[in-house]
């Protein structure tokens, strides 16, 4: 991933102030900011059953990543393994795996990528002010998802 950043940033460079080929560079970010966007109805489900306490009946009737997405693996191994878990086993469910890393790098992407996305072309001041995509590769908000 580094090596693609890297790329995008070489071409945005060599585009100067062309806004046309800024728009053709690399997005390499983009398809962690989709995945994240699929998933969004999915996260805010479970989120909802956890603060309710709606049990199992409710984290079944959430709806699954998109097949195609980056993150349906991972959700779909959670999900089978909590459901395996017996009611109160909280062993069981602690030795699953988690997602919270999910909901970090999810919120960090769609910040950095909405308000890249909010500042006009060639405004430096706007664009230096917003969240650096390359800071999830710092450890703290990537956890140990790798997408």
């Amino acid at each position: 991933f580094s090596a693609e950043m890297h790329a995008a940033r070489a071409c945005r460079h060599s585009c100067g102030q062309d806004e046309k080929c800024h728009a053709e560079c690399p997005k390499p970010w983009m398809p962690m900011y989709e995945a994240c966007e699929s998933a969004a109805p999915v996260m805010k489900c479970h989120r909802e059953c956890r603060h309710s306490h709606g049990g199992r009946e409710c984290h079944q009737a959430c709806p699954a990543p998109p097949a195609m997405s980056k993150l349906a693996p991972v959700f779909q191994k959670t999900r089978e393994c909590h459901m395996s878990c017996a009611h109160g086993d909280h062993g069981c469910h602690h030795s699953c795996p988690r997602t919270c890393h999910i909901h970090k790098m999810c919120a960090f992407v769609t910040s950095a990528v909405d308000c890249h996305t909010a500042c006009a072309h060639g405004d430096r001041e706007c664009h230096h002010s917003c969240p650096k995509v390359r800071e999830l590769w710092g450890g703290e908000v990537r956890g140990d998802l790798h997408i």
